[in-house]
C-alpha cells in the first residue's frame, strides 16, 4: 500500500508541513513543502503518529490507496487516501 509521511513543525498559530509520498515499492514519488498551514485534514483509512523519525517535527504516517494532496487558500491542506 502506498504511504504518505507528513512532518508537522509547529509555529505560532500555524505549521510548516513537509509531505513525502511513497509508492507500494517504497520509492519516493512526490515531495512537497508547505508553509503557513493553519489546518491539516487527512481523510485516510489509517494514520499513525511517530516522534522517532525526526526530532523537531511530529511525523504522521498515512496509509493511502491513491494519495492526493490539495492546498487551499487560507492555509488549509487536505490529504486524501
Amino acid at each position: 500500500m502506498p504511504k504518505v509521511i507528513v512532518y508537522l513543525k509547529p509555529k505560532f498559530e500555524e505549521y510548516d508541513v513537509e509531505v513525502y509520498v511513497y509508492d507500494v515499492d517504497g520509492r519516493l514519488v512526490d515531495k512537497r513543502s508547505i508553509q503557513h498551514v493553519k489546518q491539516l485534514v487527512i481523510k485516510a483509512p489509517e494514520i499513525r503518529v511517530s516522534r522517532q523519525l525526526f526530532h523537531e517535527y511530529t511525523a504522521l504516517l498515512v496509509d493511502a490507496d491513491k494519495p492526493r494532496i490539495d492546498f487551499k487558500e487560507g492555509g488549509l491542506v487536505y490529504i486524501y487516501g
